[in-house]
């Protein structure tokens, strides 16, 4: 089963972004713009999910559009990208 990482999408209020499987509880996700600007990092600590509320790191909304998220579990050496819409 192929499960979506990053739901709803594209988002208006939060996006929930699962942990895939084969990722250890402390992965690191990471947002960033198409400049491959860092906007937000968070770690699961062994939650299965993280929620992101649109907002940057200094809790400032970020613009519409589209963004990438990266899962990193170095634990695993895994890597997980892809792609979220925000459309407020």
């Amino acid at each position: 089963i192929n499960i979506s990482i990053a739901y709803p999408n594209p988002f208006t209020n939060y996006c929930e972004f699962v942990n895939p499987q084969h990722v250890s509880e402390n992965a690191l996700l990471s947002i960033y713009n198409l400049n491959g600007e860092l906007i937000k990092s968070m770690i699961f600590s062994g939650s299965n999910s993280i929620r992101w509320n649109g907002r940057n790191s200094s809790n400032k909304s970020v613009a519409n559009g589209m963004y990438v998220y990266k899962i990193s579990d170095n634990l695993n050496n895994t890597v997980f990208v892809g792609k979220v819409v925000l459309k407020k």
